[in-house]
């Protein structure tokens, strides 16, 4: 028997778990992980497998899983996902669950973190989607006083103005939609604290039998198309961003681990597209330039 998702919301083991979690989080200043972001993961996670075409019963254990993924935040921030993942476990099946059903949303919670997480079911897939698509000012809940000066990870929050999944089943493709302020924010300071989260999505799309893209600010920045032996072919991924020639070195070491194929200088010049594919288009050239040098790379 599954729980009904309104009886799991008022459980009063949940309810105590949950603000405790908040209390925490917001002691040690973090980004929102409240009943709000819960409450969206849940959504979202359910919307997702229901949009591929899952089972009722599928979509609902995604719900659950959404809604409870970050309860172990009570116990510690460091490990919340698998803490969590076992307080879920032992919650769902004193509220009815069978033990198969509820080890089915504790696999799910302990791999939603990019830390050590991995998709391993449609559930975890679905969950992993959702909990990196909620970006938003909102979720920032310490008073900024300089939103230039405040740190990354504030300042990326504080620069969405929304995020929002779409799945098209009909062409297999999950894209997460940003739209961000670039005077708070650069997109360059989007993947540099989300660069891994996106891999996780890109990995999550996958097990669903899809391509995982992402636009921001209506600009595909990523999109991740099947391998393909044609020299015209798209790689895997394709990435337009920006940097300078501060950031060119640590940028390099992530590009050539991802195949970002080119890339836009900030005055939305492109300064890379040498892409040879090799090995099915899993290994190219990359040459391109910042401030006058040339960096390259075989």
């Amino acid at each position: 028997m599954l729980p009904e998702m309104s009886a799991l919301r008022s459980d009063s083991e949940v309810e105590a778990i949950m603000a405790m979690s908040e209390k925490q989080i917001e002691a040690l200043g973090f980004t929102e992980h409240s009943r709000r972001h819960s409450g969206i993961v849940s959504k979202w996670s359910g919307e997702i497998l229901r949009s591929l075409g899952k089972s009722e019963e599928r979509v609902r254990l995604a719900e659950i899983a959404g809604y409870l993924h970050d309860i172990g935040n009570c116990v510690n921030r460091k490990d919340h996902a698998q803490s969590g993942a076992i307080l879920a476990y032992r919650i769902l099946t004193r509220l009815g669950m069978s033990a198969h059903d509820a080890a089915d949303v504790m696999m799910a919670i302990g791999n939603h973190d990019e830390q050590y997480g991995l998709p391993v079911s449609d559930i975890s897939s679905a969950l992993i989607l959702a909990d990196k698509a909620d970006v938003h000012k909102s979720r920032v809940k310490k008073p900024i006083a300089n939103v230039y000066k405040a740190n990354i990870h504030d300042r990326v929050n504080l620069a969405a103005e929304r995020s929002y999944l779409t799945v098209e089943k009909e062409t297999a493709v999950i894209t997460l939609h940003i739209e961000i302020d670039t005077e708070i924010c650069s997109v360059m300071d989007y993947f540099e604290i989300y660069f891994g989260r996106m891999q996780l999505c890109r990995r999550a799309a996958e097990f669903l039998a899809c391509k995982f893209s992402l636009i921001i600010n209506g600009v595909a920045l990523l999109l991740v198309n099947a391998p393909c032996n044609s020299r015209a072919c798209c790689f895997t991924p394709h990435i337009s961003a920006y940097f300078d020639a501060t950031t060119r070195y640590s940028v390099a070491e992530k590009i050539f681990s991802q195949n970002i194929v080119e890339i836009l200088d900030k005055t939305q010049n492109i300064v890379y597209n040498n892409g040879v594919p090799l090995f099915g288009g899993r290994c190219f050239t990359v040459i391109f330039v910042s401030g006058g040098e040339k960096y390259e790379n075989h």
